[in-house]
């Protein structure tokens, strides 16, 4: 007697393109049958969540009926972006009913690595399908793709990307593996009931045929990737396995109340270096992640900002597929405008301005302490002071609360944000009842000829995602490892408009090429240098209030190029007009460095997780005849 079940799954089309595939039903007799796609209610019953992008899907039955082999297709009209998914379809034939869960997802091991597309690979035929028994009605109702009524996970808004919560953010690379997952329960029955529906196991389903080289290019140029050479996984760390993505991994470490997104998220952020172009989705089979405060990490970064993080990453992913850009595309008539830091004029004085006031608070000189700060202006006069600024009432208080203190301060540096020109340090605050550590970020108005306190801000905070983020070597170092990744594009003049855009809203931005192959390059736009991931996300915040950036993303990429060597705001400006004629982007880094330093000005160029990510950029550099080093900044 012939047996009910369904067959492998082949999978006919390539990541990006319209999906093509096709499965064999087996039937036990010639009886009427239906396949469908799996509705909200089935994809729940094996414990899944049912991805948004299975809409897009449709089934066609073949034209001939003879025979009890059927040959199903499953294809889509419009190209799929998809690291992974599920796709669970039913069959229903003779009064019984077959649900089959096939996993669609990244070969990690083969899809990325350099030279390694090979032969396909084939598995043994699978044996006897083992079922299990399902108390569930002995007929069920015809459904199709499109009556799903469970609402979307959390992030499944993200567009062109797959169903966060149902499995992994994976990379997509160009070659996909179906595999089989966990069976949702594990008592086995040999054989179906013919009045009940019945579950199948999923089964081991080859390969993929590999792509040509010519179709591969697009990933054979990763000169700034190098697969992790760590040691074997310890119980701080943890290795992704074949098939997995890196939500796998993160349902893997289980900590609850904390979503897999924000987990995943972590991961990333605490491993960036060994992801390929620094993207979350570029991580391979065997890469071993460091977990090492990523609980803490994850507890920091709420669910929209890893819903934003990953929306971005999935952007900027699909970039690095897109065919190389014409010479008369690159040829752009957009020009890069100055940096708003370029246009201060009185940049010394800013930093003998902080120590005056530093020392006039020390002191207990409150009449000197308060000139530092502005007066506000009555609206009928210019030039009539009317009641005292709320700034100036709260240091007078804070001085006759806590007299006598001591402060201690780190280095300052000078950033431009909406809303003006700040100072941004650390502080550590004394006093006989009294002691705070923590961030002050002061915005200066220049006003009649000198500085004045427009806006005061303190922040104590603990730093406990950067800490998280910094390695156990480079605890002591006190640099600015973050930057804000904005955007991503495909053109050279898109980046320099977005770059643009946010420059003339006061912002510090710069723009950096990514080289991911001979013939593809795409373009990131930057924001900064910061100290800590707090300062950078209270930047970020006013950018999303503010709908400048609704994607922005602090990140860690410690590394970067200085360009020549700087002593004054009007040299900085010269190189970095000269840069721009190059048409090479330049970010103007101004600090006080204390006694020992003084004011210190860098031009730097690029943003990158390793140093040896910078080796294309230092081409560019050296062939425009431009000196640089590479330093942490």
């Amino acid at each position: 007697m012939a047996a009910f079940f369904i067959g492998d799954i082949d999978i006919k089309s390539n990541f990006g393109e319209t999906f093509n595939a096709s499965f064999e039903v087996h039937l036990d007799s010639d009886a009427p049958y239906e396949v469908v796609i799996g509705d909200a209610n089935d994809y729940n019953k094996l414990g899944l969540k049912r991805p948004s992008l299975v809409d897009s899907l449709e089934l066609e039955k073949p034209i001939a009926t003879g025979g009890v082999k059927k040959v199903i297709r499953i294809f889509s009209k419009t190209p799929l972006f998809f690291p992974s998914f599920n796709l669970v379809v039913i069959a229903m034939h003779n009064g019984g009913t077959l649900l089959e869960n096939f996993l669609i997802t990244v070969d990690f091991q083969q899809g990325l690595a350099l030279n390694a597309l090979g032969k396909k690979k084939t598995t043994a035929p699978p044996g006897k399908a083992k079922v299990v028994k399902k108390e569930v009605p002995a007929e069920k109702e015809k459904v199709s793709s499109k009556n799903s009524e469970l609402p979307e996970p959390e992030i499944a808004n993200l567009p062109q990307k797959p169903d966060v919560e149902t499995e992994k953010i994976s990379v997509p690379t160009v070659k996909i593996l179906t595999i089989a997952p966990t069976p949702i329960v594990n008592r086995l029955q040999n054989r179906r009931r013919l009045s009940g529906a019945i579950w199948a196991v999923p089964k081991n389903v080859s390969t993929f045929p590999a792509l040509s080289n010519e179709d591969s290019s697009a990933i054979s140029g990763q000169v700034e990737e190098a697969r992790s050479n760590e040691a074997p996984p310890s119980r701080e760390t943890i290795e992704l396995g074949k098939g997995e993505g890196l939500f796998s991994v993160a349902r893997r470490i289980k900590i609850q109340d904390i979503h897999p997104a924000q987990l995943a998220v972590a991961l990333w952020m605490r491993n960036i270096d060994k992801f390929i172009y620094g993207n979350i989705n570029g991580i391979q089979a065997g890469t071993i992640l460091d977990k090492t405060g990523v609980e803490k990490l994850a507890t920091k970064i709420n669910l929209q900002t890893a819903k934003d993080i990953l929306n971005s990453q999935t952007q900027e992913w699909k970039l690095t597929k897109e065919k190389k850009i014409t010479s008369e595309e690159i040829k752009s008539s957009v020009q890069e405008v100055p940096l708003p830091v370029e246009r201060l004029d009185q940049v010394a004085s800013v930093f003998d301005w902080v120590a005056g006031w530093k020392s006039s608070w020390e002191e207990n000189d409150i009449g000197k302490h308060i000139s530092y700060y502005r007066e506000n202006i009555s609206e009928n006069s210019k030039e009539i002071p009317t009641l005292e600024s709320a700034v100036r009432k709260k240091k007078k208080s804070l001085f006759l609360k806590f007299p006598n203190p001591r402060l201690k301060l780190s280095s300052q540096n000078l950033i431009s944000k909406q809303g003006g020109t700040w100072v941004v340090f650390e502080q550590h605050f004394f006093s006989q009842s009294l002691e705070s550590l923590g961030t002050k970020e002061i915005r200066m108005d220049w006003e009649n000829e000198n500085w004045k306190i427009a806006e005061e801000k303190f922040y104590a905070e603990k730093h406990e995602v950067t800490e998280s983020l910094r390695k156990e070597k480079n605890r002591s170092q006190k640099n600015n490892p973050f930057v804000i990744h904005v955007s991503s594009h495909s053109k050279e003049s898109e980046a320099f408009s977005a770059s643009n855009k946010l420059r003339e809203n006061g912002y510090d931005t710069y723009t950096a090429p990514v080289r991911i192959s001979k013939d593809i390059q795409i373009y990131r736009v930057y924001i900064g240098r910061f100290a800590t991931w707090d300062r950078a996300f209270r930047v970020i915040k006013v950018l999303k209030e503010k709908r400048l950036a609704g994607h922005a993303t602090a990140i860690p990429y410690p590394f970067a190029l200085q360009v020549g060597e700087v002593k004054s705001i009007e040299a900085a400006r010269q190189l970095l007009e000269k840069l721009r004629l190059k048409r090479v982007s330049g970010f103007l880094s101004i600090s006080n460095e204390g006694m020992n330093g003084g004011v210190l000005f860098r031009v730097l160029v690029g943003a990158f997780k390793k140093p040896e990510n910078a080796i294309w950029l230092m081409q560019v550099l050296k062939d425009e005849g431009f000196s640089f080093k590479k330093i942490s900044p």
